[in-house]
Formats: structure tokens, C-alpha cells, sequence
């Protein structure tokens, strides 16, 4: 059996992280039928991109009926995040890079248009049942071709977030209709 090029792998733990996307819970047996690959083939790479952190086993969750989560968009993320820290009934806030800049959990409702610098909410729904969309295969060509577009504008605002960003092999941050 021939080996598989460096593309090829990258593909092939896309293939399976698609498919376990539509699925979470779908055997590796299936997955390398459907693939027309060898289980072992399967196994290995599906192991290799979860220990990279870019494909995921299913989890169980406990459902909270009244814990939600928003996402949410502002003029100035950080400070953003900082104000929002100081709601009590607010227990998780975090920030993303993408198609949106805040994420929180929180048990009781808060008006986010009240915080300074808001800008929209993106999603909004019970903690649990929010799902993030499935990210396309791309290469870094593609990555960096948009990166020269974004940095040709006018405008650049620097960021004021300090943080080690970890990258899987493929683009898992593009995501379909964000960029």
C-alpha cells in the first residue's frame, strides 16, 4: 500500500472531522468504509488529529434549563470583555478571533446592546445547544492570500490581546460565509 503525502493526511483528518461533524458519533469502521480506507489507516489519523486538538470525541453535557450562551459582536472587544466581567450573574466570558468577538454563558438575561460598544448578537440560545458551523478545507495559500487582502486596507487596528495561538494543519478558523 502506498503511503500517504503530507496533503493527503491533512485531507484525510479533514474528511474524518467532516464526519464526525454531521456525526459525532460515528465508528471509525464506518468512516474508513465510506473513505475507502483502511481501518488502521483511519484509526491512526483520526487519533493523530485529536491529539492535535483539531477533532474532537463526543462529550456528555450537562443541560442547565436556565444556562445560555450569546455571541456577540462589539466596537472594541477588550473592552468589552472588561465590562462585562463585572456582571455577577455573568459566569464565563471569553474572547474570539472571527466571526464574532465575545462569547458568554450566564443564567439570568442581560441586555447586551447596554454595554458600550455594542455592535450586534450573532447567535443566542441555550447552553448546550449552541453549535458553531463546520469549517472548510482551504489551504495556507488561500490563508495568506486573504491575510495580504485584509492587510492592503487602509484601516488596520492592532490588537491589544496578548495570547499563544495553537493552528491544526488546516484552516479550522475559516469559516463558511465569516471571512
Amino acid at each position: 500500500m502506498e503511503r500517504l503525502s503530507e496533503e493527503e493526511k491533512k485531507y484525510l483528518k479533514y474528511q474524518i472531522y467532516s464526519l464526525r461533524y454531521e456525526d459525532p458519533w460515528i465508528p471509525n469502521k464506518k468512516v474508513a468504509r465510506m473513505l475507502n480506507r483502511s481501518i488502521t489507516t483511519v484509526d491512526r489519523y483520526a487519533k493523530e488529529a485529536e491529539e492535535e486538538g483539531a477533532i474532537w470525541n463526543p462529550t456528555l453535557g450537562v443541560y442547565h434549563r436556565d444556562r445560555k450562551v450569546t455571541l456577540l459582536q462589539f466596537e472594541d472587544k477588550l473592552r468589552a470583555f472588561n465590562e462585562l466581567q463585572k456582571y455577577m450573574n455573568i459566569g464565563y466570558v471569553c474572547v474570539f478571533q472571527g466571526g464574532w468577538d465575545i462569547m458568554t454563558v450566564y443564567d439570568e438575561e442581560v441586555d447586551f446592546s447596554q454595554i458600550p460598544g455594542y455592535e450586534r448578537t450573532v447567535m443566542k440560545g441555550l447552553r448546550e445547544k449552541i453549535f458553531t458551523s463546520k469549517v472548510q478545507y482551504t489551504s495556507w495559500e488561500s490563508c495568506f492570500d486573504k491575510m495580504e487582502e485584509l492587510l492592503r486596507k487602509d484601516f488596520v487596528e492592532k490588537s491589544t490581546i496578548d495570547y499563544d495561538p495553537c493552528y491544526p494543519d488546516w484552516d479550522f478558523y475559516t469559516i463558511s460565509g465569516l471571512m
